[in-house]
């Protein structure tokens, strides 16, 4: 695999005290745009860094602890309509990793930009409401992080 021709990025997977993942629903698109938080790694940020500040960013939430990060980079292509004019990459490589805040807090996310409203959703929810051509990645990362979503595996 040419590792160039992929962006590095890191997707969290916010789990709250029940067991549910926060999911988020991109603006852009129809019913099925359902995905976890998740971004590039900017230069000199470590994936750690980058998650805490993509879940800011897409979620205006912090002080998430991680919990958990998969044992390898999963990656994914971006299908043809998706991708960028003079961008080489064809898709995306990210390290997943799972994030808890404390028990007493409660995690009340809001809309940004990225995200027009989200939902806590169950492994099996996610792998059903996800956008298709990330469902694969999810499933492998299931399978790495030990999370049982159902019918899935």
């Amino acid at each position: 695999m040419n590792e160039t021709l992929y962006r590095k990025g890191v997707v969290a997977l916010i789990r709250n005290p029940d067991g549910l993942y926060l999911m988020g629903h991109i603006r852009s698109l129809d019913r099925a745009g359902w995905q976890f938080p998740q971004g590039g790694i900017e230069a000199g940020e470590t994936p750690e860094d980058a998650v805490h500040r993509e879940i800011f960013e897409e979620t205006g939430l912090a002080g998430l602890t991680v919990v958990q990060s998969a044992t390898e980079w999963i990656r994914y292509d971006w299908p043809e309509a998706l991708r960028r004019a003079g961008d080489p990459r064809v898709g995306q490589m990210h390290q997943y990793m799972v994030l808890e805040a404390k028990p007493e807090r409660h995690l009340s996310p809001t809309p940004t930009d990225d995200f027009d409203r989200y939902e806590w959703m169950s492994p099996t929810q996610i792998m059903t409401r996800c956008l298709e051509f990330k469902r694969a990645a999810y499933h492998h990362a299931f399978q790495l992080l030990g999370i049982s979503a159902g019918g899935t595996s």
